[in-house]
C-alpha cells in the first residue's frame, strides 16, 4: 500500500514539474478596439468599430508556439457613424444576424511564426460569424510587455493584429460588386495578467 502511495506521488510531483507554465491574461473591454472596414465602389471606407470585447490570452512561458487566445466581441455594440449603415449591417439581418447570433468568436489554435526580434506572430485559428466557422489567421505584433501604469503597475500586453476574410464565407453575400467581399479587420488589444 505504502509503495503504491510513494509511485502516485512521485507520478503526481513529475507531471507538476513537467507541466508548460501558462500566463493569464484578460482583455480589457474599455481599453480593446476592433474595427472592420471594407471598399465601396473600389474605393476604401474607415468602416466601423466594435466596442465591449471580452476574453482571455493564454500565455505559455515554457513554449511561446502553444500560446492561445478567444475573444469575444458584441454585434449590437457595432458603430460606424452612420445610423443607415448601422441598422443595413447589424439590424436588418441582411448581413450579420445579431439576434440568432449575438456574438462574433476568434478562438486560435495555433502560433505559427514568432519573430522574437520584432515581436511579429501570426495566430491560425478559427472565427465564427452567424453561427459559421471559417479558418482565419491574425498577423499580431506585440507593442509593450510588463508593468502598465493604468492596472496599478500590474503585468500587462498590448498587441496590434490584422485580419482579412471575405463576408461570403459567413453567409453575407448581399450587394457584392458595388461593396467589396474582403473586409479588412484591425485589433488593438489591451490584456492584463490575471492573478491566480
Amino acid at each position: 500500500m505504502q509503495r503504491w502511495f510513494v509511485a502516485g506521488a512521485l507520478i503526481a510531483w513529475s507531471s507538476f514539474c513537467y507541466a508548460d507554465r501558462i500566463i493569464t491574461y484578460a482583455i480589457d473591454s474599455q481599453r480593446t478596439q476592433v474595427s472592420i472596414s471594407w471598399q465601396y465602389l473600389g474605393v476604401p471606407t474607415k468602416g466601423g468599430e466594435f466596442k465591449g470585447v471580452t476574453g482571455f490570452i493564454y500565455g505559455n512561458l515554457d513554449a511561446p508556439d502553444k500560446s492561445w487566445a478567444e475573444a469575444h466581441i458584441p454585434v449590437n455594440s457595432f458603430k460606424s457613424g452612420w445610423k443607415l449603415i448601422d441598422h443595413r449591417l447589424i439590424k436588418s439581418g441582411e448581413f450579420f444576424r445579431a439576434k440568432e447570433y449575438p456574438e462574433i468568436i476568434f478562438r486560435s489554435k495555433s502560433i505559427d511564426t514568432v519573430n522574437k526580434k520584432s515581436r511579429e506572430l501570426s495566430l491560425s485559428g478559427e472565427l465564427s460569424v452567424n453561427g459559421i466557422v471559417k479558418p482565419v489567421t491574425l498577423f499580431a505584433e506585440t507593442k509593450s510587455l510588463g508593468p502598465h501604469p493604468f492596472y496599478g503597475d500590474a503585468n500587462a500586453a498590448s498587441l496590434k493584429a490584422v485580419a482579412r476574410f471575405n463576408r461570403s464565407d459567413f453567409g453575407m453575400d448581399k450587394l457584392i460588386g458595388m461593396v467589396s467581399d474582403e473586409i479588412v479587420v484591425h485589433l488593438a488589444v489591451e490584456a492584463v495578467v490575471v492573478k491566480n
